[in-house]
């Protein structure tokens, strides 16, 4: 019995992990959102050229640092290339295809230090920018985590808004 117990426990938690999905708050509402097909956000070392990047890819599109780019490739295989600093999938919220900067917008509370929220997520963010008005332009050093690190700050209740940066 006690092992069926456990069976199913387990069976529990995996299922809930193979179901996982990204999700932002905004407005107080929690949007999912899908992985697109076969379309990648990377950031290519600076080592890498275009050319590089066309031998695993079918097309590139340049936006600032980043470049979105289309394969037939799985992002493990991009990620292995070692052509890439960071590579995400593109994300569709309904019909739109929403591309991330990998990095994250807020604004703490009052009496909430931005350092506080640096240390909630164990300073796998750091600042990028500031305003006069304490809102925070904020770095993700790991892209995967962009959207788990923005929903921790944002549960914790310690930010009056925060969303990725489009």
């Amino acid at each position: 019995m006690k092992r069926f117990i456990i069976i199913i426990l387990l069976s529990f938690i995996y299922s809930q992990y193979l179901n996982a999905q990204d999700y932002y708050w905004s407005a107080g509402v929690k949007h999912y959102l899908n992985d697109t097909q076969n379309r990648f956000i990377v950031v290519p070392k600076i080592s890498t050229t275009d050319s590089m990047i066309m031998e695993l890819v079918n097309s590139i599109t340049n936006l600032n640092h980043t470049k979105v780019v289309s394969s037939i490739q799985n992002i493990n295989t991009l990620k292995s290339s070692n052509l890439f600093k960071q590579v995400i999938p593109t994300k569709e919220f309904g019909n739109m295809e929403l591309l991330f900067t990998g990095e994250i917008l807020l604004k703490p509370k009052n009496n909430i230090t931005i350092s506080q929220i640096i240390s909630l997520v164990g300073n796998e963010i750091s600042i990028k920018d500031s305003t006069i008005y304490s809102t925070y332009t904020m770095n993700v050093m790991n892209w995967d985590s962009l959207f788990f690190y923005a929903n921790k700050i944002y549960e914790s209740g310690l930010v009056a808004d925060i969303h990725p940066e489009l």
